[in-house]
């Protein structure tokens, strides 16, 4: 997603000082992007997310952290182990 609830999770994670949190009645629409358009051109508020509602939090940006940067280490030790 682009500014939606994966990336505010993570700021609210990472930064909550500049992130705004967004509440659940907050107007938000499921935005499908393939990427073959520019994002304004499709969204003008940036927004992309195929989830219709808003569940950001900071525990869900702290456990996307933890398993991205879980990812990125198995992807590091394998590329390491075949070099």
């Amino acid at each position: 997603d682009h500014a939606g609830n994966t990336e505010v999770s993570i700021m609210l994670a990472t930064r909550p000082d500049i992130t705004k949190q967004p509440q659940p009645n907050d107007s938000k629409k499921a935005v499908d992007f393939s990427w073959d358009k520019t994002i304004i051109s499709v969204t003008p508020d940036g927004e992309i997310d195929s989830h219709s509602k808003w569940v950001a939090s900071s525990e869900i940006g702290e456990e996307l952290i933890k398993v991205y940067s879980e990812n990125l280490i198995a992807k590091i030790r394998a590329l390491i182990a075949s070099a």
